[in-house]
């Protein structure tokens, strides 16, 4: 993979960003390189093939490196004081199937609880597997 590839995401990345003024651009750019480069060139590979996929609502597996992007830039945006409330609760369906369903017309829910839930002790992290039904039904999808 070429490092116009890379160049090329991390720019696409940073353009996105960068109507904010909460981050530094410079050093979420060496960070967003240093973390593409961390499992070589085939996991670069790998992220692309998987954006450039589509599959309309079917599942999609997570990607590694998309992933660490994702935890990465989180970080930086939700701070120390975003937390799971009640978290002692989610015991009680620990191992089972749930579906949660935000009542927001935007993709940031699922991004924001994940790395909630990814933060929270005690807490059962979820697994995208589980959310394969319904998203793989449009009309199922749209009932919720």
């Amino acid at each position: 993979m070429t490092t116009t590839a890379k160049d090329a995401l991390v720019e696409a990345i940073v353009a996105f960003i960068g109507g904010q003024n909460l981050l530094d651009r410079a050093e979420v750019r060496t960070a967003l390189e240093r973390e593409i480069d961390r499992d070589g060139p085939d996991a670069l590979v790998a992220l692309l093939a998987h954006l450039s996929t589509d599959q309309g609502w079917a599942y999609y597996p997570p990607d590694p490196l998309a992933r660490r992007v994702h935890h990465l830039l989180a970080g930086r945006f939700l701070t120390a004081e975003s937390q799971v409330a009640g978290a002692a609760h989610a015991a009680t369906v620990s191992g089972a199937p749930v579906v949660l369903a935000a009542n927001h017309l935007s993709y940031s829910e699922a991004n924001v609880i994940e790395i909630l839930l990814h933060r929270a002790e005690g807490v059962h992290q979820p697994r995208a597997a589980l959310l394969e039904p319904v998203l793989r039904d449009r009309e199922g999808a749209a009932k919720l």
